[in-house]
């Protein structure tokens, strides 16, 4: 019988093999360059302590440096590069992951199964072990939310208990105890000792009176697990080519808005990737893997874009290692300072300042403005500079303390630390462009914002890629043409939140100064 050691050999050589060569076209995934610029513009990511947690302190990031160490967990490399496609069309796709991206494999997830007493069907999304210090860790288990789920499991006292019965704790619910609106995860949190270098955590969820719901195994790469601490992360959802437009790729979009990303003060991303996971998306991720500024999160079972079942996950990965975290921040959308504010300032330095406001502000919510996306897929989004005239009517995007949070939804944190308060800013102060439209009619204001950092992305682009982007975005359109793209529809319809809670999106319309302000709740 092969070792896994065996095991974890054959697949990065069989993924070499592949990657030797097709990533070497794939792995050129970038945009159009106008002549470059001097300077950098804004300042790199400040570092500073956390209060919450003490890590090892992360290295700064050398662009140059050699593939990360760590991930030797090969039961995540043996899963990670061998899954099973849903859509039969794009069976014959080469697989994606790279070297860099199996060894910055952190997790790999599955939906698994439960039933309680009730007979109510419990669906366990993913299972973090969360070291925060020697005597206060534990297991996040992430279920997929609704209402009648909920009440099962606080209508009972449940146990997570080791394999042997020894050792046992009560879990703590989380995810419907609060009136916020459209709550995506219950999470149950049990007091675990977990250790710096233990991969994997054995544990049976039991309902009094009612014997064992399910098993449990907890599992990660400690040596990712223990990076940080980070400023500000960012997580990403799994994101596709899409066949609507070339301007709407991922393997386009990513690489500008991750320098952009750098440039403004994020230390670390978390990306997610599932079966459909392309393989132009994984080229676009690797040089970030290479560098160790990404970490990868894989979920065997498809992500419906619509469920963002990574979100709250991504929430644990982070929430004792990151001062703040941008959750659902898309590839579209850049967070920007007020025009009339210094450029310099790293995002983190922004959202200290805001904080600082009033008392206990653990989320920072602000509204955007919606940009026209440049005609030219090569080009990267921020050389647009025309926009419409008033604040989208969308609902806000927001960062969030990590630390503070419980379980979180796309547009508002649900479940928050007993006295956090909501700041909301105006976009005079605060907010994010978003080059989403083609359609030029209502873009009739010029706003050059961003505009300045064209020519330090198109500088980091060309190093990054050691040609310049203009040819290597050539090259992704040629190879994204000769491939079936990932219908957008994917997954079910979208929900208008926006149309369902108008008064929470003309607030930040209409906001002239920052405020603490409550969000949306069941009436």
């Amino acid at each position: 019988m092969l070792t896994s050691r065996a095991i974890c050999g054959e697949r990065r050589a069989a993924v070499r093999a592949v990657l030797l060569v097709g990533l070497a076209a794939l792995a050129q995934v970038c945009l159009a360059e106008p002549p470059e610029a001097e300077g950098v513009g804004a300042a790199g990511a400040c570092s500073a302590k956390l209060g919450c947690r003490s890590y090892r302190a992360s290295s700064d990031h050398d662009e140059d440096a050699a593939p990360a160490k760590g991930n030797q967990q090969l039961q995540l490399a043996r899963t990670v590069t061998k899954g099973t496609r849903t859509d039969a069309l794009l069976d014959a796709l080469p697989e994606g992951p790279g070297p860099a991206a199996i060894n910055r494999t952190l997790a790999v997830t599955k939906i698994i199964e439960m039933r309680v007493k009730s007979g109510q069907l419990l669906q366990l999304t993913s299972a973090v072990p969360v070291f925060v210090n020697t005597s206060d860790s534990y297991i996040a288990l992430i279920f997929k939310f609704n209402p009648p789920a909920w009440e099962a499991v606080t209508a009972s006292k449940f146990l997570c208990e080791s394999p042997d019965h020894k050792k046992s704790a009560a879990v703590e619910w989380f995810g419907g105890e609060t009136k916020q609106p459209y709550p995506l995860a219950i999470v149950g949190r049990c007091r675990w000792p977990v250790a710096n270098k233990q991969r994997c955590y054995r544990l049976g969820l039991t309902e009094e009176g009612g014997g064992s719901a399910g098993d449990v195994e907890a599992c990660h790469e400690p040596d990712l697990a223990t990076e940080g601490p980070f400023r500000l992360a960012s997580c990403g959802h799994a994101w596709w080519d899409e066949m609507d437009h070339p301007a709407f790729a991922g393997s386009l979009l990513l690489p500008p808005w991750v320098e952009y990303q750098l440039l403004r003060g994020v230390q670390h991303f978390f990306w997610y990737t599932d079966s459909r996971t392309q393989p132009s998306i994984y080229a676009a991720m690797e040089p970030y893997f290479k560098q160790g500024v990404a970490t990868r999160i894989h979920s065997h079972t498809p992500l419906d874009r619509h469920d963002w079942d990574d979100l709250n996950d991504c929430l644990y990965r982070t929430r004792h290692r990151a001062e703040w975290m941008m959750p659902t921040v898309d590839l579209d959308e850049f967070i920007r300072p007020s025009p009339y504010a210094t450029t310099d300032r790293t995002l983190p330095e922004m959202f200290d300042a805001l904080a600082a406001l009033y008392t206990n502000v653990t989320h920072i919510s602000f509204g955007g403005f919606r940009f026209l996306k440049p005609d030219d897929p090569k080009h990267v989004s921020v050389v647009s500079a025309l926009r419409e005239p008033a604040p989208q009517a969308l609902c806000p995007k927001y960062v969030v303390r990590p630390w503070a949070a419980n379980t979180l939804f796309v547009h508002w944190p649900i479940s928050m630390a007993e006295g956090s308060q909501t700041l909301a800013v105006p976009v005079e102060e605060l907010s994010f462009n978003h080059y989403r439209t083609r359609d030029r009619t209502l873009m009739n204001t010029t706003d050059t914002t961003l505009e300045s950092f064209a020519a330090p992305l198109y500088q980091k682009l060309r190093k990054r890629f050691q040609k310049p982007w203009a040819e290597v975005a050539q090259d992704t359109l040629e190879s994204l043409a000769s491939v079936l793209l990932q219908d957008s529809s994917v997954g079910r319809p979208g929900v208008d939140y926006a149309a369902l809670f108008p008064d929470f999106v003309r607030l930040f319309q209409d906001l002239k100064a920052p405020r603490i302000v409550e969000l949306p709740s069941y009436q």
